[in-house]
């Protein structure tokens, strides 16, 4: 060992004789490279195979060309049984051979522990918290940031999250996938940086780096290659700031980067590169780690909108092949509702209220994410998408809270698959579309990151409409800042397919799209223009769309936003909608896949009743079938449900329905 450093070479880049081609390709441009480091940071070598001594080392102007490593101190003995990770805070993290965790927390100013080390278990008291055996290998698969987040490589090349509350003693985030396809024959090392990239290098030397945030659960760009030659190194680590330090074994000399990722030509992409800051000896320690919040980057942080309520916010609506309906909806001053009706004999809510302490701006999404079980999608007024599903399928009691981040402007949409995957969607402020979908490999049943899938498609914060579309492909559709309607696709595999323009329907679209689904899986879709006019384009069997929009009622103006449902039995369309003065309308389709129809009608002639809520037509389960309902409100705090006469929901041909009305008070149930 060392019993000192050298200072580094001044502004030295070693090239490609000595350290390979270590900077190949650029990152792309984002922002300004605007980056800082406390005075003094730490890196810890732990010299296991010999003392067992934890030793802490001083770095000054990190970052810079001159940075400067001081002289050692021991924070302790004892280490031999651990593979070392720092994190932010203080906190040190330690692998045993059998995967077994521990967690210490070390106070650089006394030299001193404030936390004993503690084993961490499993929620399910699993000893090695499902991160399996350690070894050198499986060592460098590992990575601890600013944040505390643990991020490891799977067997399956998927990039897993975990994170741990020291207060509640709890796993908040488990086996949460962040990223798929770092397959571990190609893949063999990952570091962090500050809690927003992650650097992840092959097995031939390729370092790639993309940018994950955790707060809102993004991919903030894609992953990027930004350099090569990298293999020569043997171990990797970052104490923040994109400030990367490398060990290159025999004689064990330390080097220190800094990446840029705004560069731009003339800037180099590595401001520091190849910079020497350690002679030999670090090749002789365990790992070499250091604390990853010596250093940040300012711009990396993905800021929350400010999202106002939804005044008069429609209801959701999703049912079960058990013969359970489940409504939500999100009141005037941001309360979410969940609503339950375990017997669709009568149709009667049970409601409950689940913001807690959050401002919800609505409207939620509804989903049956299979086996029965049922989840809400809510969108607080910071952007924030919170999930909860049932606690047991059917039961309609609705569990904890998981937060999904996103920040997001616009609210989140919700479809289950056919092949079993929910994905989520919703728009941000500057009218990029974004997906989180379930990974639906077997094993995790857990959603990946949020993905940007296209950059400013729609109009900002508008809703996106999401529908199934066979073999694990949802198809979105979105409107666009001049208000013309826009369709793509997004499969479980990632693959994307290029958007389609729709046009311009009428006036030009506004609010929220319907969608209708076909047996075959071609798709209509149902728009209201800014008149009032509601237009209809459908793909055929070739998954080809027609000419182009049609009037549903060229006559008639409605007020929102207009939904359609197939009706079970006649396999007509409905088009619901309100009209000028507020009542519930209706317009049936002539005949079966024509896509003319009749003019608006009232639901129930001579009703008085003024909604104010869009309705939304549903499908759900009965004794004598599946039957077709709306439901809207003229007041938050009382839902209404319109429910077809039984000759109606028997009928195979084009009967004009007779509805009757369930009225249930939105307040806890008792």
């Amino acid at each position: 060992m060392r019993t000192s450093l050298p200072k580094p070479w001044a502004a030295v880049v070693v090239g490609a004789t000595a350290l390979g081609a270590l900077v190949t390709t650029a990152a792309p441009s984002q922002a300004a490279d605007t980056w800082s480091c406390n005075t003094t940071g730490y890196i810890l070598g732990n010299d296991a195979t010999t003392t067992g001594t934890l030793w802490r080392y001083p770095v000054t102007k990190a970052g810079t060309t001159s940075a400067v490593i001081g002289t050692r101190v021991s924070i302790g003995t004892g280490w031999s049984p651990y593979w070392v990770h720092a994190g932010g805070s203080g906190y040190i993290w330690g692998w045993k051979a059998d995967g077994t965790l521990f967690a210490w927390r070390y106070d650089a100013a006394t030299n001193k522990m404030t936390m004993a080390g503690t084993q961490l278990k499993g929620p399910d008291g699993v000893a090695n918290v499902d991160f399996g055996s350690t070894s050198d290998t499986s060592d460098r698969l590992r990575a601890v940031d600013a944040n505390n987040n643990i991020f490891v490589i799977d067997g399956n090349g998927v990039i897993m999250r975990y994170k741990y509350d020291f207060t509640t003693k709890k796993w908040p985030i488990y086996r949460e996938v962040v990223d798929t396809g770092f397959v571990t024959t190609t893949y063999d090392q990952i570091w962090t940086s500050d809690g927003a990239a992650i650097y992840a290098r092959t097995k031939t030397g390729d370092l790639y780096r993309f940018r994950y945030d955790d707060t809102s659960r993004r991919l903030v760009g894609s992953r990027v290659k930004v350099g090569g030659g990298w293999q020569i190194f043997k171990k990797n680590f970052s104490i923040g700031g994109d400030v990367t330090f490398a060990v290159k074994p025999d004689p064990g000399a330390l080097f220190h980067y800094r990446h840029n990722e705004s560069a731009v030509s003339p800037e180099p992409s590595w401001p520091v590169s190849g910079d020497q800051v350690g002679t030999s000896g670090w090749d002789d320690f365990r790992t070499v780690t250091g604390f990853a919040d010596a250093c940040r980057r300012t711009n990396m942080v993905v800021t929350n909108p400010n999202v106002p309520i939804t005044q008069n916010s429609p209801v959701v609506a999703a049912s079960t092949s058990t013969k359970k309906v489940y409504l939500s909806y999100v009141d005037n001053i941001g309360r979410l509702w969940w609503g339950y009706i375990p017997s669709t004999a009568d149709m009667s809510p049970q409601w409950t209220p689940i913001h807690g302490t959050t401002a919800f701006a609505g409207p939620p999404a509804v989903v049956d994410r299979g086996s029965q079980k049922v989840s809400v999608y809510g969108h607080s007024t910071t952007g924030t998408v919170l999930g909860k599903e049932e606690t047991t399928a059917g039961g309609g009691v609705p569990g904890d809270f998981l937060d999904h981040g996103g920040a997001m402007l616009g609210a989140p949409t919700a479809v289950d698959l056919s092949t079993g995957e929910t994905v989520l969607a919703a728009t941000d402020e500057q009218g990029s579309v974004w997906v989180r979908m379930q990974y639906g490999a077997a094993g995790y049943g857990e959603f990946r990151a949020w993905e940007k899938v296209a950059a400013g498609v729609a109009a900002p914060g508008s809703h996106i409409t999401l529908a199934d579309a066979g073999n694990g492909v949802a198809r979105m559709y979105v409107t666009t800042a001049a208000g013309a309607v826009s369709t793509s696709t997004y499969s479980t595999s990632r693959a994307k397919t290029p958007w389609v323009d729709l046009g311009l329907p009428g006036a030009g679209a506004q609010g929220r799209l319907s969608v209708v689904t076909y047996p075959g899986m071609a798709q209509r879709v149902f728009v209201t223009d800014t008149a009032g006019g509601v237009h209809t384009r459908r793909q055929d069997t070739a998954m080809n769309w027609d000419a182009g929009w049609s009037a549903v009622d060229g006559t008639t103006a409605v007020a929102g936003s207009a939904s359609a449902v197939i009706a079970p039995n006649s396999g007509l369309l409905e088009v619901v909608a309100r009209n000028a003065a507020g009542q519930i309308v209706y317009a049936q389709e002539s005949a079966q896949g024509s896509g003319t129809f009749n003019a608006f009608k009232e639901a129930i002639p001579g009703d008085p009743t003024v909604y104010v809520a869009d309705p939304t037509p549903f499908v759900y389960s009965t004794d004598l079938g599946q039957v077709w309902g709306i439901t809207s409100y003229p007041r938050p705090g009382e839902v209404y449900i319109y429910r077809l006469s039984d000759a109606a929901n028997r009928s195979a041909g084009p009967v004009s329905p007779t509805f009757s009305v369930t009225k249930s008070k939105v307040h806890p149930s008792k």
